[in-house]
Order: C-alpha cells, then structure tokens, then sequence
C-alpha cells in the first residue's frame, strides 16, 4: 500500500513512517502543497493520513484541500481527541474514518486495509442521486439508464458534487478540484458549469437537477 502522510511535526512523521515501512507499506514522499499544485504527479496512493493535532484551527481547511485535490482518496483522521471536531465531521469525515490516539500499530493498519478496500468497492460501484447515476471509474453519467452528454469538466464537477452529496462546495474548491495548480479562469466559470449541468440534467429528468445553490457560499447536491 502506497500511503501519503501529513504530518508537519518530524518527530511523528518519523515514527509513523517506520511503523508503515516495517509494515511493507511505502509512504508517498510529498505535501499538501504539492498535491494541490501537481495531483497528476502524485502517482498511485491508496490512502491519506492526516494528523489533525498537527495543525491546530486549521485542520478542517487542510483535509478540505486534500479531498478537493484528490477526491476518491480515503482519508484517516489522526487526532489526540476522542471525538472529531465539527468542523472535520462537516466535511463528510465520519468517525469510521477517525483513529483517536493512544493507537498501536495492529489497529492502525487494520482500519488502513478495510478504508483501502471500501474506497475500491466504491469506486467501482455507481453513486446513485435521485434517478441520476454516476460511474466514476468510466466517467460515464446518466439518468434512468440514458447516457449523459457531459464534457470532461462537466463530468469532474458533477462527481465532485457526488461524492460529496449533503457537503456544500464553495467555488474555490470546485476550482481547485479543476485545474489543480494550473492558471485558473474566474470563479464565475463554475456557475457557467453548473448552469449547463443543470440544464442538461434538467432535460433528462424532466424537472429536477439535484444540485442546490447555498447562497454566499457555493453548491450542494440532494438528492
């Protein structure tokens, strides 16, 4: 298993990473910044670990920039608390997903292995929103078992949208989500991406789109 580790304190970083190695996993050499900049040149990783005490009041921020830049990653919370914060658990983090410190290394890679395997099964599994369906592994969409028309950017917010459905996206994520580090157009793009979406959708099922405008802040998907 290939594993990229957030950890910014070297004393941690340390011992987690012996604990994996001697396990036979390899930890991906990288941080956050990178991965944002450059998703495509992070290779194959199966998980993410993040160490929340490692970032304070910005924690939430980080693991939201992690699941912007690569969204099909499964994450595990490390944290010195018994519960997350609401902030994290807003972000669509459930405590099954959580490993509250103190933690050996037995329970450490169990929790590992069955995150990797769940995130396989979805993977290859479609999310169903209403009588929309997305395939994310054949970047295929559509509504009652009729295909989709959808660009690649089209495509990209509406599993964003998916994966996260109940989480509302602000536009900066979406562009993230995007371009990755890459020159960026104006926010206002994604509302032109939205408002084909939504047509298109629209057309499909003969009314509703699934996907909400939150007022100030971005877009949602219900459904």
């Amino acid at each position: 298993m290939r594993v990229l580790l957030l950890e910014d304190r070297a004393i941690q970083a340390s011992s987690l990473t012996m604990m994996l190695e001697t396990a036979g996993h390899e930890v991906a050499p990288t941080g956050l910044a990178e991965v944002e900049a450059h998703p495509d040149r992070l290779g194959r990783v199966d998980l993410a670990l993040v160490d929340l005490a490692a970032h304070g009041q910005g924690a939430a921020q980080r693991v939201a920039r992690l699941t912007a830049a690569v969204p099909r990653l499964p994450v595990l919370v490390l944290s010195d608390r018994q519960t997350l914060p609401a902030d994290v658990r807003a972000l669509g983090i459930g405590e099954d997903r959580h490993l509250p410190r103190p933690f050996d290394k037995r329970g450490l890679l169990a929790r590992m292995q069955g995150l990797v395997k769940r995130g396989r099964e979805r993977v290859d599994q479609a999310i169903r929103v209403g009588r929309l369906s997305i395939r994310l592994d054949a970047r295929q969409a559509d509504v009652d078992g009729q295909p989709l028309p959808l660009t690649g950017k089209e495509f990209a917010v509406l599993a964003l949208l998916a994966e996260k459905r109940g989480i509302t996206l602000t536009k900066e994520m979406f562009l993230n989500h995007l371009y990755a580090g890459r020159p960026e157009p104006e926010l206002k793009i994604i509302d032109v991406f939205i408002c084909k979406l939504r047509k298109k959708i629209a057309k499909a099922t003969g009314g509703p789109t699934y996907i909400e405008t939150v007022w100030g802040r971005g877009y949602v998907m219900r459904g």
